[in-house]
């Protein structure tokens, strides 16, 4: 295990996937994701 406590962590377009992300949002992990123009309505949401 790493330790990444008081890190924040980036993470490519993998990371938008919905187990990845509840796992960080579980661990309580600050994090930069990269979104793709794929992702339809989170890409508009954010835009």
């Amino acid at each position: 295990m790493l330790e990444i406590a008081g890190s924040v962590i980036t993470i490519d377009a993998m990371g938008c996937q919905k187990d990845i992300k509840s796992l960080i949002i579980k661990k309580e992990i600050d994090y930069v994701l990269t979104l793709k123009g794929n992702q339809k309505l989170l890409y508009q949401a954010v835009k």
